[in-house]
């Protein structure tokens, strides 16, 4: 398993534990349009000083004005910026509890490059907890309950297999 993917599967957190950490590196998309309760929820661990929000974005979004720091960067580049962090931000991610909150800002942007960042804040946080922002329900329920696509198949693929399967062991 590459080092990578091994990060990118780090203990997963909750959102308790992300409104309770240290600090919050956030490589995700606006959580005040896609998922307000997330975004309330560190909004107020920011106001009542509980934690540090770290913001990596393409653009400014709801927590930009209760983030510690907010770094805009062109979209793909977060995984540079993290390399790039000024000493300060580097030891307050250093220091304490840490949850990176990680997802694709938008539909264009590769999986890969939010990735290729998740890496690069766990070289900085190496003890840090991930909280996957996705955009559609319940998709960390069904990953969780096992509804993973196995080699390689789709949805389509896995059902006609479970079809063929039944109608072999039916009478």
């Amino acid at each position: 398993m590459s080092t990578r993917t091994r990060d990118v599967l780090a203990p997963q957190a909750t959102i308790d534990e992300a409104a309770s950490a240290a600090t919050i590196v956030l490589i995700a998309p606006d959580l005040k349009e896609e998922l307000p309760v997330l975004y309330l929820r560190l909004r107020d661990a920011a106001v009542k000083k509980r934690s540090k929000i770290v913001e990596i974005t393409s653009k400014p979004t709801g927590l930009s004005p209760y983030a510690w720091k907010s770094i805009v960067v062109e979209p793909g580049k977060e995984a540079q910026a993290l390399r790039d962090l000024e000493a300060g931000i580097v030891a307050q991610i250093a220091s304490g509890s840490v949850v990176i909150v990680a997802g694709r800002a938008n539909l264009a942007q590769s999986a890969d490059s939010v990735m290729t960042a998740v890496h690069q804040a766990m070289q900085v946080a190496p003890a840090a907890k991930v909280l996957p922002v996705l955009r559609r329900g319940n998709v960390r329920g069904a990953l969780t309950a096992g509804l993973s696509p196995r080699n390689g198949r789709d949805a389509v693929a896995i059902l006609g297999c479970a079809t063929a399967a039944a109608s072999t062991s039916s009478p």
